[in-house]
Protein backbone atom coordinates (compact mmCIF):
# COMPACT_ATOMS: atom_id res chain seq x y z
CA UNK A 1 0.00 0.00 0.00
CA UNK A 2 1.89 3.04 -1.05
CA UNK A 3 0.30 6.26 0.76
CA UNK A 4 -0.90 9.25 -1.49
CA UNK A 5 -1.44 11.74 0.78
CA UNK A 6 1.17 14.81 0.25
CA UNK A 7 0.79 15.96 3.98
CA UNK A 8 1.78 12.47 5.24
CA UNK A 9 5.01 13.42 3.07
CA UNK A 10 5.55 16.61 4.55
CA UNK A 11 5.11 15.33 7.91
CA UNK A 12 7.23 12.46 8.20
CA UNK A 13 9.81 13.12 6.01
CA UNK A 14 10.96 16.12 8.37
CA UNK A 15 10.11 13.71 11.41
CA UNK A 16 12.34 11.11 10.48
CA UNK A 17 15.09 13.58 9.64
CA UNK A 18 14.26 14.61 13.16
CA UNK A 19 14.23 11.45 14.89
CA UNK A 20 18.01 10.52 12.66
CA UNK A 21 19.86 13.80 14.14
CA UNK A 22 18.82 12.73 17.73
CA UNK A 23 19.64 8.75 16.89
CA UNK A 24 23.20 10.14 16.39
CA UNK A 25 23.45 12.42 19.07
CA UNK A 26 23.39 15.70 17.44
CA UNK A 27 19.78 16.63 18.54
CA UNK A 28 19.62 14.90 22.10
CA UNK A 29 15.80 13.75 22.69
CA UNK A 30 14.49 15.23 19.65
CA UNK A 31 12.95 11.60 18.73
CA UNK A 32 9.99 13.01 21.00
CA UNK A 33 9.15 15.71 18.45
CA UNK A 34 9.12 12.93 15.35
CA UNK A 35 6.47 10.85 17.38
CA UNK A 36 4.25 14.24 17.71
CA UNK A 37 4.76 15.24 14.50
CA UNK A 38 4.03 11.59 12.95
CA UNK A 39 1.06 12.08 15.34
CA UNK A 40 -0.55 14.52 13.26
CA UNK A 41 -0.92 12.21 9.75
CA UNK A 42 -1.56 8.92 11.78
CA UNK A 43 -2.58 7.54 14.74
CA UNK A 44 -0.64 8.39 17.63
CA UNK A 45 -0.12 4.39 18.81
CA UNK A 46 1.15 3.51 15.51
CA UNK A 47 3.83 6.45 15.34
CA UNK A 48 5.15 5.53 18.51
CA UNK A 49 5.05 1.52 17.42
CA UNK A 50 7.00 2.95 14.19
CA UNK A 51 9.63 4.42 16.08
CA UNK A 52 9.36 1.83 19.29
CA UNK A 53 9.67 -1.09 17.39
CA UNK A 54 13.38 -0.64 15.75
CA UNK A 55 14.95 -2.10 19.36
CA UNK A 56 13.39 -5.04 19.42
CA UNK A 57 13.95 -5.32 16.07
CA UNK A 58 17.95 -4.77 16.00
CA UNK A 59 17.91 -7.33 19.23
CA UNK A 60 17.45 -10.20 17.52
CA UNK A 61 18.62 -9.36 13.94
CA UNK A 62 21.44 -7.96 14.49
CA UNK A 63 23.35 -11.28 15.68
CA UNK A 64 22.23 -12.93 13.03
CA UNK A 65 25.20 -11.09 11.22
CA UNK A 66 23.02 -10.93 7.72
CA UNK A 67 24.67 -8.97 4.89
CA UNK A 68 23.81 -5.15 4.88
CA UNK A 69 21.06 -5.06 2.15
CA UNK A 70 19.47 -8.02 3.79
CA UNK A 71 19.50 -6.06 6.76
CA UNK A 72 18.00 -2.81 5.52
CA UNK A 73 15.72 -4.69 3.95
CA UNK A 74 14.43 -6.72 6.58
CA UNK A 75 14.27 -3.78 8.54
CA UNK A 76 12.21 -1.86 6.44
CA UNK A 77 9.77 -4.30 5.66
CA UNK A 78 9.48 -5.29 9.85
CA UNK A 79 9.06 -0.84 10.43
CA UNK A 80 5.80 -0.91 7.51
CA UNK A 81 4.23 -3.96 9.22
CA UNK A 82 3.56 -2.35 12.47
Amino acid sequence: MIVTDPWFYLTVVPAVLIFGIGKGSLGGALGIIAVSLMALVVSPAQAAAIHAGGGPASIYLLPLRLDKITLIATMAVLQTRQ
